[in-house]
């Protein structure tokens, strides 16, 4: 009896045992989609976190540093990225674009061309100097303005300036031509700017890229080349742009840039107005260069009765011009572009 009195108390009795719930396959256990979701919205809010308070400090720190041309706004280095300064020891020469010389190495006089206009008796000589690449720097082209003119005013499309540069002219009653840029041989390594005819073009292209760069210009007289050592050489581009240049009633004068210009050609077919430059004043800005130039364009319109000079808008030539021009108008006549160029027959 005791025995078994004993065995009741140290023995416990047998708890009913659950069984067991067969594991379903395929069923993922209930904590796992939970910790998936919260992983999910975590991530989320991480990246909102780092993409808004990334911009709004960036923002704050943009404001508070110097505008230097390494944080300028992307547009305004695009804009900048085709302006290039002259290789000169002078400081103060504004930067302007460049530009393409045919031929480099020879003297001027031997690309000397005889005008298209015969001379007329009994009258002075005549010269028409160009200001090309005007419509980046509108100081000075006002400095240019200043000149005992008339000068003629080749301004170029889409730059920061151009509108200004234009109805200042206008207001002096200058004319303005359109520096149309065209494609170079070197393009594109050599980039003739916003707006260029390029021979890759489709007619319909070219043609709609051409009358908005005319219309950039409003009141221009004439067109001459900016660069289009490449363009100005092929034939069925040049017919295209001077089919709408006869349509707009404006002249062409041939910058010269190449030795391959069919220019003269396309302007006899379709009869547009034109001329051709014989000199570049300021390929090399130093002072006793562009003063020889001015004394080699006087020289060819007392041989010729006219001679075309184009210039750039460089401290130096605007110094030079403002002596020179004086004494020029001693002995030759100063006229304006559109006087300069006439019908070839």
């Amino acid at each position: 009896m005791w025995v078994v009195i004993f065995k009741s108390m140290v023995t416990t009795p047998n708890k009913r045992k659950r069984p067991r719930r067969k594991k379903k396959r395929g069923v993922v256990r209930s904590w796992l989609p939970k910790a998936a979701w919260a992983l999910f919205f975590m991530a989320l809010g991480a990246v909102f976190y780092a993409l808004f308070f990334h911009g709004v400090w960036e923002k704050k720190w943009a404001q508070t540093q110097p505008r230097t041309e390494s944080n300028k706004p992307e547009q305004t280095v695009k804009k900048r990225a085709f302006a290039k300064a002259p290789q000169t020891s002078q400081p103060e020469l504004p930067p302007v674009l460049p530009y393409e010389i045919y031929p480099e190495k020879k003297p001027a006089i031997e690309v000397e061309t005889v005008p298209v206009i015969p001379p007329a008796p009994d009258t002075l000589p005549r010269i028409a100097i160009i200001i090309d690449d005007l419509g980046y720097d509108r100081r000075i082209a006002e400095k240019f303005l200043d000149l005992p003119g008339p000068l003629t005013f080749s301004i170029l499309p889409h730059l920061p300036h151009t509108r200004h540069v234009v109805k200042a002219a206008r207001a002096k009653k200058w004319e303005v031509m359109v520096h149309l840029p065209m494609e170079p041989q070197e393009y594109p390594s050599a980039n003739p700017g916003l707006g260029a005819l390029l021979t890759s073009m489709t007619p319909d292209v070219l043609i709609d890229q051409l009358r908005k760069d005319l219309a950039a210009i409003p009141g221009a007289v004439g067109v001459n080349n900016h660069m289009g050592s490449r363009f100005t050489s092929q034939s069925v581009a040049m017919n295209q742009v001077f089919s709408e240049l006869k349509r707009q009633n404006l002249f062409f004068i041939d910058s010269l840039t190449s030795g391959d210009s069919v220019a003269r050609e396309a302007a006899l077919l379709y009869q547009v107005p034109f001329g051709q430059r014989q000199i570049f004043l300021d390929h090399h800005p130093n002072r006793q260069f562009i003063e020889k130039q001015i004394k080699l364009l006087q020289k060819i319109a007392q041989r010729h009765s006219l001679a075309i000079g184009i210039g750039h808008p460089y401290q130096i030539t605007w110094q030079v011009l403002s002596k020179a021009i004086p004494q020029l108008k001693e002995n030759v006549l100063l006229i304006p572009a559109s006087q300069a160029v006439g019908i070839i027959s």
